[in-house]
């Protein structure tokens, strides 16, 4: 390879690797928000954290009755607070940490 070669690879590693920073704080928040918002009262723990898992967040439960869902990719920015009774939700409502 010639140094022209390695200089552009290196370069676009590096975009990479600052996009892979950048992009889940520029759009972490907005999409925790809609995902907050979209969690109906009535729904069951359980498919919350299945959809959790899918989109992944972390969920870390602090007391009983109450689960932070948290968007760690954006260093735990953007949250999602949730009050949890008798296995179904209660309550929901988006947190920007920032």
């Amino acid at each position: 390879m010639t140094r022209t070669w390695i200089i552009r690879i290196i370069g676009l590693l590096l975009i990479g690797g600052f996009s892979y920073v950048v992009y889940p704080i520029v759009v972490g928040g907005t999409k925790m928000q809609s995902f907050c918002e979209a969690i109906q009262v009535g729904e069951l723990e359980e498919k919350l954290l299945a959809r959790i898992h899918n989109r992944g967040y972390t969920s870390r439960e602090l007391e009983k009755g109450r689960l932070l869902i948290i968007d760690s990719r954006a260093m735990g920015r953007f949250i999602c607070d949730i009050s949890i009774s008798d296995g179904k939700i209660v309550g929901a409502t988006y947190v920007n940490n920032g």
